[in-house]
């Protein structure tokens, strides 16, 4: 499956966790408001270049996440930026920190919609559930080592994103009917 769009989408999902990475460490900056707002623009760049450039199909699993997260980001930068400048007391530090947990579910969510895009490329079928391994464990009664081992002799198809592996819901069915791949 390794072809040129699932390095395209892993790269895409790798830059907007290290903007949201940046995000999450303004918090405990001095001007919070002023790199949050930035750091917000940027993404919201990256994920324009990312559908000018690449120009997803409005079917692709992952387009309507990478919609939302763009939506997201404007909305929170408009809400910013009155405040760029201000006094810091002029702020509720608790709503920006609640929009900014909004933004990482939808980050999470479009990382889940790759990995559906890539099973859905290999398999022809559209995965209804996305696990980590912990969850995965934890679903199959499996241990987490017993699931990397899976993972590893390929009788689970497994997609690796950044540092976390995903596994279709779908594949956890094989293991606990004994099927092998």
């Amino acid at each position: 499956m390794e072809h040129r769009k699932c390095y395209e989408l892993k790269d895409l999902i790798s830059e907007i966790k290290s903007r949201l990475h940046e995000i999450n460490n303004a918090f405990f900056k001095s001007n919070m408001i002023y790199h949050i707002y930035n750091e917000l623009g940027i993404m919201w760049s990256i994920l324009h270049q990312f559908r000018i450039e690449k120009q997803p199909a409005d079917d692709d699993l992952y387009f309507m996440s990478i919609q939302k997260i763009a939506i997201k980001c404007t909305q929170m930068r408009s809400d910013l930026k009155p405040l760029v400048g201000e006094s810091e007391k002029k702020f509720n530090k608790e709503e920006v920190e609640r929009e900014y947990m909004i933004l990482r579910r939808y980050v999470l969510g479009l990382e889940k919609s790759i990995v559906k895009q890539f099973y859905f490329w290999d398999k022809g079928v559209v995965a209804k559930k996305i696990l980590s391994i912990e969850r995965a464990a934890a679903n199959s009664s499996k241990s987490e080592i017993t699931i990397r081992r899976y993972i590893k002799s390929e009788t689970v198809k497994a997609y690796k994103l950044i540092k976390i592996w995903w596994i279709p819901i779908e594949e956890l069915k094989n293991i606990k009917r004994g099927q092998q791949k």
